[in-house]
């Protein structure tokens, strides 16, 4: 089966790459795997503490993968590594076909 892992965030960028993993999995019948890694030095994050801050970003990432991959079966995995890394990593070990991204805040 093809798959496909996505990248998630808790930021508007990651609609994009929701978005796109749906519709490719809509027509390919494909697999969806979103995958988020949480990052405590964000500014907006760092007002909280450690527990508070991963638990408000990934509530906020399952809310936008639900909404975006509405129609589409798709799991949700928490990455342990940065989401470069994390997102090599688990794109081998789970032998996908493609991965998609949206841009990053910094453009």
């Amino acid at each position: 089966m093809f798959k496909i892992v996505v990248g998630v965030n808790d930021r508007d960028e990651a609609l994009d790459a929701l978005r796109l993993a749906r519709e490719i999995a809509a027509v390919e019948g494909a697999e969806v795997i979103a995958a988020a890694a949480f990052e405590y030095y964000a500014a907006d994050v760092m007002t909280l503490a450690y527990p508070e801050a991963q638990r408000v970003f990934y509530e906020a990432v399952e809310k936008r993968a639900e909404s975006a991959l509405a129609g589409v079966p798709y799991t949700l995995t928490r990455l342990t590594d940065s989401p470069a890394h994390g997102l090599q990593h688990l794109a081998e070990a789970e032998k996908a076909d493609l991965i998609v991204l949206g841009s990053t805040h910094r453009g």
